[in-house]
C-alpha cells in the first residue's frame, strides 16, 4: 500500500543569461506489512532441528516508509549548468524481525559544468561537482537479513569530483 509521485516543472525559459529553471521531485510514501501468516524456518543454533519464525504483520524489510528526492536543473547560455539534488529515506528495517534498523538517510549533491557542441562534430562537457554536502554518514548499500554485515556505511567525508567528456558526432 502507498503512493508515488513524481513533477518535473520547467518553471522558467527565456533567451536571456539563464535559459531555463527546470525543478523535480518525487515521493514515494509506503505502508508496506508482511501478510498474515508469514513464517520462516530455519536450523536452530546447534544445527540439530529446525526453528520457525513468525514475522506475520511486522514491517517489510528493505523498503523505506518515505522516501524524497528533489532538485533542480539550471541552464545558462553558452553552455554553462548547474545541478543540485538532495536525496532522503526514512529508516528502514533490514532484517524481518524488525530488531535491526538503519538511520535516516540524507544526501545532497551538486555539480556545475559548462557543455557546449562546436562546429556541429565536437562536443565537450566540463564539470565539477561534490556528493555528501552536509557530511551526513549515510550507507552505500544493506543486505537484508545477512547480519552481522548487513549495513555497509559510506564516506561521512564531502567526496569530491570532475571530469570532462569530448565526444565527435557523426
Amino acid at each position: 500500500q502507498g503512493i508515488e509521485l513524481a513533477l518535473r516543472a520547467v518553471a522558467y525559459k527565456s533567451d536571456r543569461f539563464i535559459k531555463s529553471f527546470n525543478p523535480f521531485v518525487n515521493f514515494n510514501l509506503t505502508h508496506n506489512r508482511y501478510g498474515d501468516n508469514f513464517k520462516f524456518q530455519q536450523l536452530s543454533a546447534d544445527k540439530k532441528s529446525t526453528v520457525e519464525l513468525d514475522f506475520s504483520k511486522k514491517v517489510v524489510a528493505g523498503v523505506p516508509p518515505l522516501t524524497i528526492n528533489a532538485g533542480f536543473d539550471l541552464f545558462a547560455k553558452m553552455g554553462l549548468y548547474l545541478n543540485m539534488t538532495y536525496s532522503y529515506r526514512d529508516k528502514m528495517y533490514y532484517t524481518s524481525d524488525n530488531l535491526n534498523q538503519t538511520d535516516v538517510y540524507k544526501l545532497l549533491n551538486a555539480k556545475i559544468g559548462f557543455s557546449h557542441t562546436f562546429s556541429k562534430h565536437i562536443g565537450v562537457d566540463l564539470y565539477v561537482g561534490a556528493n555528501n554536502l552536509t557530511g551526513n554518514q549515510n550507507y552505500m548499500m544493506v543486505f537484508l537479513n545477512q547480519l552481522p554485515d548487513a549495513y555497509l556505511p559510506a564516506p561521512k567525508e564531502v567526496n569530491y569530483f570532475g571530469g570532462i567528456n569530448l565526444k565527435y558526432i557523426f
